[in-house]
This record gives C-alpha cells, sequence and structure tokens, in this order.
C-alpha cells in the first residue's frame, strides 16, 4: 500500500464480513456503503447505514460494523497526523476540518455526488498496487480529490434516517449506553427493559434486528473487551477481580466466555500483552 504513513488500509467493496465486530483504533475511518445496509456504532452512537451513505469517524473511541444481511462497503482507514504531506502545495484548505467537527458525521449522498466518489474510489484501485513514481502521484492525488470532496459534502445537510428508523436507533443507543454505564452490575432483560422505559420483548426483538445478536451476547462480549483492557492496564489485580469487576459472578464463565471471544484464556491473553507477542489489532465482539 502506498503512504504506509497516512493510508493504513484500503478496502474496496468489501462485503466479507457479516458477524457483528467492534474495535479500537488510531485512525480516522472513511466509511461508504455501495449495496445492502448495516449498522455503524461509534462510542455510544449508532447509525443506519445504507445504500449512497457516506460516513466519516474518529476511531480513538470503540467502533465497528453491525450487519444482519451482506453488506457491500468501501472502508478506508488512514492517520491524520502525516496527511499534509500528501497535499499539493496549491491546497490551502484544512482537509481535516469535517473530521473534527463531530466524533461521526454521516451524508446520505445524491445520485451526482456517489458518482464522484465512486470514482475517486476507482482511481485509487487502479494505482494502490502499482509502485512506479506516476501511479504512487495518482493514488495520493485520488486520495486528496477524496478529502476535498469531503470538505465540500460537509457543508451540506447531514443526512437523516426514516422517522421510523431513528426511533430504532435511539431506543438502541439507550440500550447501549446503559450497559456501557452498567456492564459490572447484573443485568436481566426485565431490569434493562425497566431502565430504558420499554417493554422487555421489544428490547430483545429491536436489539437482535439492529445489531445482529441478542442484547446478551452483546453484554458478554462488552464485559470481555472491558476486562482486555483491565489485563492490559492493571496488570495487579487478579484475573478473578478482573472479571467481578466487569459483571463475571463466577470465573469459569469469565474464562470460558473470554476464550470463546478471543480465542485465549485470561492468563494467556495476560502473558502475551506483558511478553510483547499479542498484537494491537481489530478484536471480534
Amino acid at each position: 500500500m502506498h503512504a504506509p504513513a497516512v493510508i493504513k488500509s484500503f478496502f474496496y467493496r468489501n462485503d466479507c464480513r457479516t458477524i457483528p465486530y467492534l474495535h479500537e483504533h488510531d485512525c480516522f475511518v472513511i466509511y461508504y456503503v455501495h449495496t445492502g445496509s448495516c449498522c455503524y456504532y461509534n462510542g455510544s452512537e449508532l447509525y443506519g447505514l445504507e445504500p449512497g451513505d457516506l460516513l466519516i469517524s474518529n476511531g480513538n473511541v470503540r467502533n465497528g460494523t453491525m450487519m444482519t444481511q451482506p453488506c457491500t462497503r468501501t472502508n478506508i482507514q488512514f492517520f491524520a497526523s502525516n496527511v499534509h504531506t500528501m497535499l499539493p502545495t496549491s491546497v490551502s484548505v484544512d482537509v481535516m476540518a469535517p473530521f473534527r467537527k463531530r466524533r461521526t458525521c454521516r451524508w446520505k449522498l445524491g445520485s451526482e455526488r456517489t458518482a464522484e466518489i465512486e470514482s475517486i474510489f476507482s482511481k485509487m484501485l487502479g494505482c494502490r498496487h502499482r509502485t512506479d513514481p506516476v501511479s504512487v502521484n495518482r493514488f495520493h492525488n485520488a486520495f486528496v480529490d477524496l478529502l476535498l470532496l469531503i470538505c465540500e459534502i460537509s457543508d451540506e445537510p447531514l443526512g437523516q434516517s426514516s422517522e421510523l428508523s431513528k426511533v430504532k436507533e435511539a431506543h438502541v443507543q439507550r440500550i447501549i449506553s446503559y450497559i456501557g454505564d452498567h456492564y459490572g452490575d447484573e443485568l436481566t432483560l426485565d431490569h434493562l427493559a425497566g431502565c430504558v422505559n420499554l417493554n422487555k420483548h421489544y428490547v430483545a426483538k429491536l436489539f437482535k434486528e439492529t445489531m445482529g445478536m441478542t442484547v446478551f451476547d452483546y453484554i458478554k462480549k462488552r464485559r470481555v473487551l472491558e476486562a482486555k483492557q483491565l489485563l492490559t492496564s492493571d496488570k495487579d489485580k487478579s484475573v478473578t477481580d478482573i472479571g467481578l469487576d466487569v459483571g463475571f459472578k463466577q470465573l469459569s464463565h469469565f474464562s470460558a466466555s473470554f476464550k470463546q471471544i478471543t480465542g485465549l484464556s485470561p492468563e494467556q491473553f495476560r502473558k502475551r500483552q506483558i511478553v510483547g507477542t499479542f498484537p494491537d489489532g481489530e478484536v471480534p465482539l
């Protein structure tokens, strides 16, 4: 990949993953949906995405894609610190301004904007594996053109979902936010539904339809992700205490859930972190 100090990854028309997936990284994200639909989770915000939707995001918070059906999308991750090295001297625009306005922004593009962004992606795709100077510069210029297009789009109204979709997104955001604040507590469906003032059967159905997993699967995976952070940051705390802190009442359940999701036991994960052999990467959640 060209310009490794700027572009971390470029996946064009990717449709390979449909499992729920959350991760954290130190990049900015450009996300565009070609076909299908999905939900994009970023921190405590949830966005229902459809064909023609463009989303930009700061990846320094927990984020990822939730799919209940196949979705073809283009995803670019890049580092902001060295973007200026790709800019021609004639560019005087602050191309990172749209990314600083909000943690996440979404626009629903019309036919003209859709054609523009598809054309830019095609240019990037045609040059990304070439190493000759002309192709490298064309790749850089296409990416800069994409950032400039986003600057233009950022002056347009943010994309809005249908009223029904917005209501459902708001409900799921409330549920996710509550779980994020109380994952260490005992959470039952009755208790969760009561705290967000919704019917428990509606909560179970809505969450599964939107997130592609049951609410209890999400709680378990959220707890494991929090445990991963504690295992890394608090090396003096025992595995048992960490399991209790994140909401697992029994060590055996904590260990089994952790291994199911990460492929490692909590002890193995901590050991690999200590010796530096466990890479910082994307963790299924």
